[in-house]
């Protein structure tokens, strides 16, 4: 019997019995023809769902298929956590973490359902580090729509003191995340949270600069990170209570940045430096800064008492 033959056979079958029948047809292309019934079969009963899972094939065109079986995904969510609560085999594993991902992506896996109380309860670590089951476990979860706060933080609480930095990441910028979430992720050791693309992610989001909780760590982040671009952000909020910080930070490692800043923001800085510190800017021995603060302080009304404001 021929694939195409197969596909006419298979668009006629009226019972779940027919379909085996002409499976035992083509053992040759055994695999492949479960591929096909999983795309276009419309008769089912759960020992054909249950021949794909265990043969590890077309659980996903299964997902696709409009005839599939009322419990199909029922099955597949019951297959895909044994699979990652008992798998070692890689193949497994990754056929696992698709389904699930599709599944929740559906929102066909409930967060409060015994199945993810399930994965849940194989978050904690048992050495120093999360192992990579775990880490695909959590990366299924921030992706799943309905997760909330309490979710989050349950699993920040378990999995705190082991997360990568990617995950660090995820919990930071997740828009579920509260401020207590993210100063959690964050966590008080500075450097091993710190890859590129998540600095430039944090430091571009206004809403996480402006948070007043938040925005205290983010400023030790940046000093600590010696990295222009997510200084000059927080710098350029003009936030009273650092920017002088900010902008000495930036005038000890290039004083042209620092000259570029007061080109650029220098009228809005004025009112919290120091009349001491805008003198020093003044007479500072590079020639580009002197004259941005000469173009954009000299002339500058304080908005503040200037003897009170933080000095650089």
């Amino acid at each position: 019997m021929t694939a195409s033959e197969f596909s006419q056979a298979l668009e006629t079958a009226k019972t779940p019995d027919e379909v085996r029948s002409l499976l035992m047809r083509v053992r040759a292309r055994f695999d492949m023809c479960l591929v096909v019934i999983a795309q276009i079969a419309k008769v089912w009963d759960d020992a054909l769902v249950q021949l794909l899972l265990v043969r590890n094939v077309g659980s996903l065109d299964l997902l696709s298929n409009p005839n599939r079986p009322p419990n199909a995904e029922v099955l597949l969510i019951q297959w895909a956590v044994n699979r990652l609560l008992s798998e070692n085999a890689r193949e497994s594993l990754d056929s696992a973490y698709a389904i699930l991902g599709r599944l929740i992506r559906l929102r066909k896996l409930a967060i409060d359902s015994r199945e993810a109380r399930l994965l849940l309860s194989a978050l904690r670590p048992r050495r120093d580090s999360l192992t990579a089951r775990q880490i695909q476990i959590v990366r299924l979860f921030l992706q799943h729509p309905d997760i909330d706060e309490g979710i989050l933080q349950q699993m920040l609480d378990i999995t705190r003191d082991t997360l990568p930095h990617e995950l660090v990441s995820q919990f930071v910028l997740h828009p579920r995340a509260n401020t207590a979430i993210r100063l959690a992720a964050l966590g008080a050791e500075t450097r091993r949270v710190l890859p590129s693309g998540f600095i430039l992610d944090l430091f571009n989001r206004a809403d996480l600069r402006t948070d007043p909780a938040l925005r205290p760590r983010l400023v030790e982040i940046a000093l600590a990170f010696k990295e222009l671009s997510p200084r000059l952000a927080l710098l350029e909020d003009a936030n009273p209570n650092d920017c002088a910080t900010l902008l000495r930070a930036i005038l000890a490692d290039n004083p042209a940045d620092a000259a570029s800043a007061l080109q650029r923001s220098g009228d809005r800085l004025a009112p919290y430096l120091a009349q001491d510190d805008v003198s020093a800017l003044l007479r500072h021995s590079d020639r580009t800064v002197r004259a941005a603060a000469i173009a954009r302080l000299g002339s500058a009304e304080p908005a503040v008492d200037r003897s009170r404001a933080t000095r650089i």
